[in-house]
Order: C-alpha cells, then structure tokens, then sequence
C-alpha cells in the first residue's frame, strides 16, 4: 500500500480533475462528507464551499490538499480503499474538513484520490510539518497485520474454493495482492519485505478432491447469454463483478490488447474454473450491435428498478457500477463511449422522482395518520407508501419553549424562523411545525402552544394544504434541497391565487357599487 502526498495548490484543481474522469467513466466518486450541502451536488458546489472554508484563513495560499492511496492491482476494492483512505484522513488531522474520496480505474493498479482543505472551519491551518513522513507512518499504523498471520489467512481462505490447476490456485493469492513463482516443490509468495513459502504437495492434495460444479457452470452459460448480448467483454466484466460477485479476468499476451483466454472466480460459490468451459472467448468478444445494447441496458434498468426503490441518485450510481454513465439531461451511454444509447423514458424518471421524493418524505418519521397525510400531500407521494414509527424519537419540550420564546416573547419573525429553516402548515384545522434540518413533524397540540393566535401564522406565512386544488402542478424539480423549498413554492402559489381572488372580490364589489349610485 502506497500513499503519496501531491503538491499543494492555491486553487482547487484536484476537484475538477477527479470530475473529468467521472465524465469519462474512468473515477468515481465515493465519499463525500463535511459539506452541507442538499440534493444533486455539482462540482462547482463543492468548490465553492471549500473555498469558503480556506478563505478563513487568507494567509493559507496553497490551500488545497491532495493525496492519493493505491494499492497493487486488485488487492484491495475501491471501497475497502476508501475505507482506508477516510481513517488517513482522521490520523493526518482533516477528518473535520470537508473532504472528498474518488476511485480511479484507469490504471492496473486500484487507487483513491483525497482532495480536502488545509484549512479548518475556524480558520486554523493543519499542521503539516513532515507531513509526508508521517504520512507513510499512519499508513503503516492503519495496516498494522502481522504478515505470518495474514500469510495463514489468504493460503486458508484460497484452500476452501475449488479449483482444477495450481495455476488457479496462485490466481486466487494474486487476488490478494500475492507474488508468486514455483521453484522445484515449493511455491514461493511474498508481498512487500516478507517471503513465504507453501509446499506444492499441500496444494496437489486439495487438486484430488476437486469436482466441478456443473449446474453452477449452467447458470453461468445462461447468465453470460442474458447480458452478453449488448455488452462487450469488459462490460460484461464489469457487471458480473457487481451484480453477481463474479470476477472474469482475461488473459493477454505481451504487447497485445486481445485478450486469448480468461478464468472464471465465483466469489459467492467459492469456485474458480476455464472461461471456456462457460463460454468460449470468441463468442465473448464479439462486439454487440447498437439496438442489442439498448436491449440489454433496458433488462438492467429493469432489474435495478425491481431490486429495490432508487432515488435518481442511486440508480445513477447502480447504473455505473454496471458500465452506464446516466448524465443529467437522463441520457445513456455507455462507459468510454461517446455516443449515447437513448434517454431514460418519462415512465421511469418518474418512478425515480417519485422514489425521490418517498425518500424525503420518510425521513420525517411521522407518528400518526393525520402526519402522515400531511407528509404525503407535501411530498406527492401515496400515504400509505409512508412508514409510520411508534414514537417520536425526541424532546418535544425543546420545540415548545423555543416556539414560546419566538411566539410569547415577541422575539420572532418570519425571518429568524426561516433561518432555523422552520415552516408550518394547515390541513383540517391543524397547524403543524416542520422542522427542515432536524426533519421532524409536530402537531401543534403536541407543543401547547396556541399557534392560531400567533400573528406569525397569518395567511401569508402558513402553506394551506386545503387552499391547494392541483398540487402536482406546482410539484417542485428538486425536492431534496428540502422540504422548506416546497412550503416557499406552495406558498408562492397559494399567496398568487389569494391575491387573484381577493382582487376579483374587490372589482365586485366597486362595479356593484357604482350600479347602486
């Protein structure tokens, strides 16, 4: 495990190099955390904040911090790394900072890009003297194993799966970040400054008892089949890894990019076997026609969409795991492709919308029907798609002094309240408190506070639900900024249709006037 501290910058370049290779399908980005930030995140967003961060300390010129952790080949996955990389963060002293975490797989080797502020949120620098000594040293604290004692764990682990060869075998150490050479009766491993040697005798006694898993290999050929149509191989590859755990690793010759032959490793079955015995690798690397691309995508969208109930975010995320890259005007396409295969169709995009906005929705843990029903006409969504919980899982002694303190002390006002991102609305009678940050529903009679004598909630300052005929006309396009936004947008709206009606009221009643003198 190698970590390397890159050169400081007075801006924030590592941010939109990692969101090129984002748009390129070669990074990822997979930890993002300290920014308070809501909703579909831009690049720019997270710039501008960080910014913000550094400009508390003007004297900090190189404000940017920027490392990166890699592993050799395939030792650790990106998430493992991440892992890794976020407790780094903790030990070099930014683990408050807002900071950031891409996965790169442009190279042989896994690695993660940190990209974090050198200066904190009270404008105090982190301490980087000798900071890239001490940067290998928390490294090899974090990866503090005992190497006989790994060396057991991996030979143990790689003797439980079944395999046909001793190739196979050293296959699964090399998984595992292992090099390995046979010299007479012994194999040879070694990683980093420690050598091992296991006997090859130890390794021909578990190559007697092997037997091949024939319906396992059937489901294979039949997986292969389903998907390979609109796939290329290293699609293909891509998707058998994280739908079904299942690693194909291809065999090159030196100086060639064809690959001419692979092995299969079942994670989840514990088998490793030919590739051929699957599917022979010719009929693997033909290249798929575009209309058998669009079929194959769709039966993975199917197949997300079915597993669970995926905000946009998160079925953009499934959807590049598999090899897709969706971008924001919901066109298509594939990984390191530039032509785009179609755009995702209204019925789907508002399935995801509305697995948005149910998301949102639930976060507000309502207690009753009567909150329930509320959430469910702010959100659009089905109350009956809304989990209830058995209690409120707070002091609502807190809510009643503050709105007493604001209400009954005249220190409140509409803006001081919106700045607590605190709103209420009416349905049937009832005011309810809803608390943006903290994502929580009270029912006025839960507070004892008379709410309706308040001069706060007048018309202008309460969403009425019951005002509202046509909710889904002034559905909101992005409802995870927060629920406040939703309020101010009904509000608007309603406000607009009060003034409308209250002028034709008034044009009434002057023309009925003017008929009496």
């Amino acid at each position: 495990m190698i970590v390397k501290i890159l050169k400081s910058a007075t801006t924030f370049a590592g941010v939109n190099y990692n969101e090129k290779k984002n748009e390129q399908g070669k990074s990822e980005l997979l930890v993002a955390k300290n920014f308070p930030l809501y909703g579909e995140i831009s690049k720019s967003d997270y710039i501008s904040y960080m910014e913000a961060v550094s400009n508390t300390n003007p004297n900090v010129k190189k404000k940017q911090f920027h490392a990166v952790v890699s592993c050799k080949g395939r030792e650790y996955t990106p998430e493992q790394l991440a892992d890794i990389a976020e407790k780094y963060v903790q030990k070099m002293g930014y683990g408050d900072n807002p900071y950031l975490i891409y996965s790169h797989s442009d190279t042989d080797n896994n690695h993660v890009h940190i990209v974090s502020t050198r200066v904190d949120k009270k404008g105090n620098k982190i301490n980087d003297s000798m900071e890239r000594v001490r940067s290998q040293q928390i490294m090899n604290e974090i990866l503090s194993i005992n190497p006989k004692e790994q060396v057991k764990i991996d030979i143990s682990e790689a003797l439980k799966y079944q395999f046909s060869t001793i190739a196979q075998f050293k296959m699964l150490l090399e998984m595992r970040g292992w090099k390995l050479s046979e010299k007479g009766e012994e194999l040879h491993l070694w990683k980093g400054g420690d050598k091992f040697l296991i006997p090859i005798e130890k390794i021909k006694d578990r190559l007697e008892n092997y037997e091949p898993n024939l319906d396992r290999r059937k489901q294979l050929t039949a997986l292969f089949h389903k998907y390979k149509e609109g796939l290329n191989h290293l699609e293909l590859q891509a998707l058998m890894r994280n739908k079904f755990g299942v690693e194909l690793v291809f065999h090159t010759g030196k100086g060639h990019s064809k690959p001419y032959g692979y092995t299969i490793i079942d994670y989840p079955n514990k088998l490793v076997m030919k590739g051929n015995e699957v599917m022979n690798i010719s009929e693997l690397l033909i290249s798929p026609e575009k209309q058998a691309k669009i079929d194959s995508c769709n039966k993975i969208i199917e197949a997300i969409l079915k597993d669970n109930k995926p905000t946009f975010k998160e079925f953009k995320d499934s959807m590049f795991s598999y090899g897709y890259e969706v971008s924001d005007k919901k066109l298509i396409k594939l990984k390191g492709e530039k032509e785009y295969l179609f755009k995702l169709n209204d019925k789907t995009l508002k399935e995801l919308k509305y697995n948005g906005r149910l998301e949102q929705a639930n976060r507000f843990n309502p207690v009753s029907k009567e909150e329930q029903n509320v959430l469910s006409r702010l959100f659009f969504v089905r109350s009956s798609d809304i989990q209830m919980r058995a209690e409120k899982d707070f002091d609502k002694l807190v809510y009643s002094e503050m709105m007493k303190s604001y209400f009954y002390n005249n220190v409140g006002d509409v803006e001081k309240l919106k700045e607590k991102e605190i709103s209420f609305v009416r349905d049937k009678g009832e005011v309810y408190l809803i608390d943006n940050i903290n994502e929580t529903i009270l029912n006025s009679r839960e507070l004892d506070i008379h709410f309706d004598r308040s001069v706060y909630l007048s018309s202008d300052n309460v969403y009425d639900l019951e005002r509202l005929k046509d909710i889904e006309n002034i559905e909101p396009n992005n409802y995870e900024r927060g629920i406040l936004d939703v309020i101010e947008s009904a509000l608007t709206v309603q406000t607009f249709e009060m003034t409308v009606e209250e002028q034709g009221i008034n044009k009434k009643k002057k023309k009925k006037k003017q008929q009496n003198q």
